[in-house]
């Protein structure tokens, strides 16, 4: 309300963000020496085929575990002077990299604590806290360790048996099983998905990491993005609006350029027939990958932490 004569309001004004994520490059390198597919050293190998074979799958999967622990764990480089490393030519540039889902969902996401178990009660608060940063959406998707889902297959089994005397468990069971993988509470359906590699020991699964009892929420809703496509020179491109998800991983892709995952060879004198590029005796498999972490809105996401630990 205001008195006559009085001057007007200020004017509304809508806030935009922008954020600038840098790409991260990750290699490996397979090796072999002159002689090993005629020999066959390698587990009875009877083939190059077959030695080729299995060295690429070994170095595919080293990094894969690259890729996941950078997407999932990676933090970006903000040390003075950041971190160089020196090109064929003599010149040093710059290492680039950016925070995974972990930090910044630690920074930036809404957080659900729970103790024991995560139980039926839980799930109802999950679409208040989405609703109170302005997600309409009705459905989402919850990522969690194997003790973390433990927790929810139990307190849901406890629900079959307090509230359906078991009937339900009798008639759906084949076998001897109970499996949770969707639970709708509050008008929100939540899809559960487990992650492997959250109880792999000898990765997030060991001793004192605690992801086995971690989650994390994000609705199916997408957000509006305008992406600015950089150029090298410092200018850009035309804007262009797409529909992302709270996360995103993206590789770099232009100018007939696709380094989403590079592979070859570089052969050595070898009995192969395969061109030499240096003098040894010896040849090597390169791959290498140059992708990035994309984050918007993640204040629309949930972080899972048990509190009894």
């Amino acid at each position: 309300m205001y008195a006559a004569g009085t001057q007007q309001p200020a004017g509304l004004v809508d806030q935009f963000y922008s954020q600038k994520y840098n790409t991260r490059i990750i290699k490996e390198t397979v090796n072999w020496e002159g002689g090993q597919g005629a020999l066959k050293e390698l587990d009875a190998i009877s083939t190059l085929g077959n030695l080729k074979a299995r060295s690429r799958l070994d170095a595919q999967l080293r990094l894969r575990y690259q890729l996941s622990d950078a997407a999932l764990m990676g933090y970006k480089i903000t040390h003075s002077g950041g971190l160089t490393q020196v090109n064929e030519s003599g010149e040093s540039n710059a290492v680039f990299s950016n925070n995974g889902l972990l930090p910044t969902m630690i920074a930036e996401s809404m957080k659900q604590y729970y103790t024991g178990s995560f139980t039926e009660d839980n799930f109802d608060i999950i679409p208040f806290l989405l609703a109170s940063q302005g997600v309409a959406g009705q459905s989402g998707m919850f990522l969690m360790g194997n003790e973390l889902g433990l927790g929810v297959e139990n307190a849901t089994l406890n629900m079959v048996k307090e509230y359906s005397g078991g009937t339900d468990l009798y008639t759906k069971m084949q076998g001897i099983g109970f499996g949770v993988s969707q639970i709708t509470k509050n008008g929100f359906t939540t899809r559960m998905v487990r992650i492997p590699e959250f109880s792999n020991p000898i990765l997030y699964g060991a001793a004192g990491y605690n992801f086995e009892s971690l989650g994390m929420i994000f609705s199916d809703s997408k957000v509006t993005a305008t992406i600015n496509q950089g150029l090298p020179n410092g200018s850009m491109l035309a804007s262009k609006n797409v529909s992302l998800a709270n996360y995103t991983l993206g590789y770099l892709n232009y100018g007939g350029e696709n380094r989403t995952l590079i592979t070859g060879d570089k052969a050595g004198v070898n009995g192969w027939g395969v061109p030499f590029s240096s003098d040894w005796d010896n040849s090597s498999q390169y791959t290498l990958s140059e992708f990035m972490n994309i984050f918007v809105n993640m204040n629309q996401s949930i972080l899972v932490l048990r509190t009894d630990i």
